[in-house]
């Protein structure tokens, strides 16, 4: 461990440009206030479980990164290693040192340092070969591979996960986006040789996509017409048909459309894909024949994809396509063969009736269900109506919701309180959502009351809460003041 340490350091030695590059936004009176407030938060960490601590640490050490205090970072990440159980199971450290460790090394530009932590997950596991053969572990190894850069090296690893294993497409589905990204199309196509057509086609979908992202969209027809799988094929070609249509050609477009539909027949997902983009490009019509087109049978996932057309046509301003589309979908909530199943699909198009206006329908269903899907429901709709602005329905809904600061809608509605610059409302409603509450004291830290928003920390129940909070406050100061609005925080009491 002590040789790794000099090693990490050592590594943060050739950061400190990288860390000038990030914080060259922030003003140095902010940085030092993000500095102030996340000294705090390292002190609040040591009161944390232990399990906690080097996680806690980690997200402390990033943050100092971005605010450009190098030579703290290095501290920080060095009490993270030294504070991790002197006793744990060696998988457990090893998944810690790879999910926590090495990811911290890598969101901080320092390749070397993830790369030793890497190195020394193996050797915590030498003699332990069972070890590398669960799939999360190999996976978050090669997550953090391909986000260093070291895309050799997790081409090989994920050669270490079973053929068939999902993780392994996965990750081969994201080495290919990474060098869709970066431009090495020709690396892409890699990828696509020697497996089975499904992955193939996935890693050739991204190739299109970027493609059509640049313009090319020759380039991208021939990329389609390169997919060796029917259903991706059709699906290809109709995104690309939507992309041909919003570039004015809509000749090519109703080309590549009519031979979508042809390749999709039998395969209801393209089938899908085909009536979306048909809507996306106007015609609800087509739309709606091809998805009654579709075969009914058991277990058909008909009813979602009305309900979707229906919200795709609310959104289109064709609120009268609608209620004839929802019919349609609660109609084809039928072909579910048990009650449970049935049930379910039917509140998820209650809720798209609640998206598109209609929250009275949504809440009178509501009041038929059974308790468990009662409460699940209601707090989906409190959602909707947070996320659509309306506070004042959605905690009517939610006061209906037993224990409701627990449900994710508390989060929503704490949210949407933020953007009326309701931070005391906000971080009241947040108390039990670590995620909103966050946000919450960054957006006010942005607002520019600093005061107020440390001054919630102490109100939030753990010490893991209190930091993670205290992260929040140090990045709103970081990211500075939102356009139009006065930023005169006040420093942090010690």
């Amino acid at each position: 461990m002590k040789v790794l340490q000099i090693r990490l350091l050592g590594a943060f030695l050739a950061i400190s440009s990288l860390a000038a590059e990030k914080s060259a936004d922030p003003t140095p009176a902010a940085r030092q206030q993000a500095i102030l407030v996340l000294q705090r938060a390292e002190q609040i960490s040591s009161n944390a479980m232990q399990w906690n601590r080097p996680f806690l640490l980690s997200k402390i050490a990033q943050a100092l990164f971005l605010a450009g205090a190098t030579d703290e970072t290095k501290i920080v990440l060095r009490r993270a290693w030294d504070s991790f159980p002197s006793d744990a199971d060696p998988k457990r450290r090893a998944w810690i040192v790879v999910d926590t460790m090495a990811r911290a090394q890598a969101s901080v530009g320092d390749k070397a340092g993830a790369r030793d932590c890497i190195e020394h997950m193996k050797e915590l596991l030498a003699g332990m070969p069972e070890a590398m053969q669960d799939s999360m572990l190999v996976e978050q190894v090669a997550s953090v591979q391909i986000e260093i850069g070291d895309l050799a090296d997790a081409e090989q690893t994920v050669q270490l996960l079973p053929a068939g294993d999902s993780a392994r497409r996965k990750k081969i589905d994201e080495l290919a986006a990474v060098r869709v990204r970066g431009g090495d199309l020709r690396g892409a196509r890699r990828y696509a040789q020697g497996i089975e057509d499904s992955l193939a086609s996935e890693v050739l979908q991204h190739i299109m996509a970027a493609q059509i992202q640049s313009g090319d969209l020759n380039a991208a027809a021939e990329t389609a017409a390169s997919i060796p799988s029917s259903s991706f094929q059709a699906s290809a070609r109709a995104n690309l048909a939507v992309a041909q249509f919003q570039a004015g050609n809509a000749k090519a477009a109703k080309a590549n459309l009519s031979c979508a539909l042809k390749t999709a027949s039998g395969w209801d997902a393209a089938l899908e894909d085909v009536a979306m983009a048909q809507a996306r490009m106007g015609d609800f019509a087509a739309a709606t024949t091809t998805l009654s087109s579709i075969e009914d049978h058991d277990y058909s996932p008909k009813s979602g994809w009305f309900a979707e057309l229906a919200l795709l046509a609310f959104k289109s301003d064709h609120d009268d396509l609608v209620p004839g589309l929802l019919s349609r979908a609660m109609e084809s909530t039928k072909l579910f063969p048990d009650d449970k199943t049935r049930s379910m699909r039917a509140q998820d198009v209650m809720l798209v009736r609640a998206e598109t206006g209609d929250v009275p329908a949504a809440l009178e269903f509501a009041a038929e269900l059974p308790d468990d899907f009662r409460i699940r429901f209601l707090d989906q709709i409190a959602t909707v109506q947070a996320k659509a602005g309306d506070i004042t329905g959605a905690e009517r809904t939610a006061s209906q919701i037993p224990d409701s600061d627990a449900m994710p809608s508390a989060g929503e509605i704490a949210l949407a309180k933020v953007k009326t610059k309701d931070f005391a409302g906000a971080s009241q409603t947040a108390k039990w959502q670590e995620t909103a509450q966050l946000e919450t004291l960054k957006a006010q830290t942005r607002a520019g009351d600093l005061a107020g928003a440390l001054s919630e920390v102490g109100n939030l129940r753990a010490p893991k809460m209190q930091v993670d909070a205290m992260v929040g406050i140090a990045l709103g100061l970081l990211e500075g003041p939102v356009p139009g609005e006065s930023n005169s925080p006040r420093g942090p009491a010690h």
